[in-house]
């Protein structure tokens, strides 16, 4: 029961959508016997694995700007969640550049700038990797040639449509980070404008 209810406070902080509920003493009530307070205490203990697993489904990503000076302001957030075909990435998202912006995954979740190939990038620090891990952990291999649908952000500068990542786990990104780019186009050489550490 105490793991039940430890997950089920790491997954309500993660996402605001699943508060908790009170928990009352079991068999405290008028009139409750021994055996059936025991019985409540069960189903309290399955009814809060219930809630973990739901909540378990979803985490909220805080986007920040990026610059080769560092990480600036938040911008909002990106909402994940898990559907029966991969995940749904909902952004709540402002100060953005009209148009359309690539996303992607990348590998680390450290969105500080750092230098490739003699040059600081911002949110370089994301594209670091420890030797072989991508041989060592067929996710990451995945991830590093997966495409997102862009993001769309209309003339205020708000992003606000949900796009898909099919086949793909809150579990197989959650330490990584997820970058946005200044075009349409993603890639390596691309200028990367904001990003989040998943969860």
């Amino acid at each position: 029961m105490t793991e039940s209810v430890i997950r089920f406070n790491r997954f309500r902080e993660q996402s605001p959508d699943c508060p908790q509920r009170e928990r009352k003493p079991a068999g405290g009530g008028r009139g409750f016997g021994a055996a059936y307070g025991a019985r409540f205490g069960l189903v309290l203990t399955l009814s809060i694995g219930i809630a973990a697993s739901a909540c378990a489904a979803e985490t909220r990503v805080r986007i920040e700007l990026v610059s080769v000076d560092g990480v600036g302001a938040g911008i909002g957030i990106v909402r994940l969640a898990e559907s029966k075909g991969g995940l749904e990435l909902t952004p709540s998202l402002a100060n953005l550049a009209p148009g359309l912006h690539a996303l992607a995954w990348r590998p680390s979740g450290d969105c500080r700038p750092a230098q490739w190939n003699g040059k600081t990038i911002a949110a370089g620090a994301s594209l670091e990797t420890k030797d072989s891990d991508a041989d060592q952990d067929p996710a990451l291999a995945a991830l590093a040639h997966a495409t997102l649908p862009p993001l769309a952000v209309d003339a205020n500068g708000v992003a606000s449509k949900p796009v898909a990542a099919p086949g793909t786990k809150i579990a197989t990104v959650a330490g990584r980070a997820l970058v946005i780019f200044q075009g349409a186009v993603a890639g390596d050489d691309q200028v990367v404008v904001a990003c989040g550490t998943i969860p």
